[in-house]
């Protein structure tokens, strides 16, 4: 699951890169690539990128009633709608996710997506990893944003790698 702003932002690659891998995911029955949910209020979306060409059909999660715009668009792609209501209800976009054959879900966030998912007490794992490479400005990405969270949400670590010059921690809810 990625937010809408990510993808149009960090121009995310094809999910799986790897020949090696894909290969593997075949010989499991699996499709190619993992299939994709992103979360959008407008579908204004890089269409014609590796993220979308290569995945098999993404499911997306609109944010209230998909204006008409939207779902004439979702219709003339093919595309796997699901309105979540106003408010945006992640809780229900997930459950119908699940019943749409999802099992495990991973977030590539961002910001706004995240909190909304730690504000709707949604997330079991959390996955850091801490590069060498600093970015700045007032409209720098950051972990989580938007409003603050009541209760504060509290993890555990769980697991911790160095990977080359990374460093990737794992936490679990507390």
């Amino acid at each position: 699951m990625v937010g809408a702003q990510t993808v149009r932002v960090e121009r995310l690659p094809p999910l799986i890169r790897s020949p090696e891998y894909i290969q593997k995911r075949r010989l499991k029955g699996y499709p190619e690539h993992p299939a994709i949910a992103v979360v959008s209020q407008s579908l204004n979306l890089p269409w014609k990128s590796d993220f979308f060409t290569q995945a098999q059909r993404p499911f997306f999660l609109v944010t209230g009633v998909a204006p008409v715009h939207v779902s004439s668009l979702a219709k003339e792609l093919d595309m796997n709608l699901i309105e979540t209501g106003t408010p945006l209800n992640l809780k229900a976009g997930l459950h119908q996710l699940y019943k749409n054959g999802f099992q495990r879900l991973l977030c590539e966030g961002g910001g706004h997506l995240v909190s909304s998912l730690l504000n709707e007490d949604l997330v079991d794992e959390l996955h850091l990893t801490i590069a060498p490479t600093l970015i700045s400005g007032m409209d720098t990405p950051s972990l989580t944003a938007g409003e603050r969270f009541v209760p504060q949400r509290r993890f555990t670590l769980k697991d911790c790698q160095i990977v080359e010059s990374e460093l990737h921690l794992c936490y679990q809810r507390a």
